[in-house]
């Protein structure tokens, strides 16, 4: 089990999702590690950007795309409003579809 936020540990906040393989929990661990004292400074600077106010200068085309179990798949459409020139997509579980709907948008569709 998982929550998001990972700090709201209550029952609202609990995310179903299956767990990681023994070799994926592997090559997570091994990179954290290898990040140092240096793994959240990435995290401050995701949290501290100021996203709302950023977005609206994005000139390009963009998709703002998640499968429906990702944990910043209810962003997608709001995000994708704040900036100019955006569509959300939700992603289907499948690996093909995901590239098939993902080449559609980069071919203009």
């Amino acid at each position: 089990m998982q929550y998001w936020p990972w700090y709201d540990q209550t029952r609202r906040a609990i995310r179903r999702v299956e767990p990681l393989s023994t070799e994926a929990q592997h090559t997570w661990v091994v990179e954290l590690l290898k990040s140092g004292h240096t793994y959240p400074l990435a995290y401050r600077a995701a949290f501290a950007y100021p996203t709302r106010e950023r977005l609206p200068l994005l000139r390009t085309r963009s998709l703002f795309a998640a499968v429906a179990g990702d944990m910043l798949a209810p962003y997608a459409a709001e995000a994708a409003a704040l900036a100019g020139d955006a569509r959300p997509l939700d992603l289907p579980e499948d690996a093909a579809a995901q590239a098939a709907a993902i080449a559609a948008f980069l071919d203009g569709a």
